[in-house]
């Protein structure tokens, strides 16, 4: 018989399999592709520093000087209320890179290597330091010198989502 006897100890079922949640999803929000760099105009859009723009590429031609300001290009440009932002750049070795964006008119940043390259952070522009909405990570070294990296930033009225060669790296 299938019935088990009075001393025979039932085997425990087993245990459920853990729910391991999807990836986020990583499809663009819907609305046209926009090459921002061929909207840049040399004499309008260059804020401090000296740039080389070019086809598919803009260049920064000096090295910033210690309590000057920092290089800045401000393209005249009003983003969706949800989208993308995919960069490409080659970092020297020096100095932290920022990215200044906006989310539904307010402008935040995505900070890579500031702090003498060991922070992460995303935080809206004008807030002082330590603004409890600042997202940070925290890393002995953030950026490598003399190698390319490939940013994305993706803004979604959840949330944004900043990502360093495919790994996400900070969020809010």
């Amino acid at each position: 018989s299938d019935l088990p006897l009075e001393n025979e100890k039932l085997a425990p079922p087993p245990a459920p399999k853990p729910v391991v949640p999807s990836p986020p999803d990583k499809k663009p929000p819907a609305g046209p592709t926009v090459d921002l760099l061929k909207m840049l105009v040399a004499d309008r859009d260059i804020v401090n520093g000296k740039w080389m723009i070019q086809p598919a590429k803009v260049l920064l031609m000096e090295k910033r000087v210690k309590d000057t300001p920092i290089p800045r290009l401000e393209i005249p440009y009003t983003p969706p209320e949800e989208y993308d932002l995919r960069v490409n750049f080659r970092h020297t070795g020096n100095g932290g890179i920022y990215l200044l964006l906006s989310k539904g008119g307010s402008p935040f940043a995505f900070e890579m290597g500031g702090e003498a390259n060991t922070v992460y952070s995303l935080r809206h522009v004008k807030e002082p330091p330590g603004d409890p909405t600042t997202t940070t990570v925290r890393k002995a070294k953030c950026l490598e010198g003399a190698r390319s990296y490939a940013a994305l930033i993706e803004v979604r009225n959840a949330g944004i989502r900043a990502y360093l060669d495919e790994l996400l790296i900070v969020y809010t």
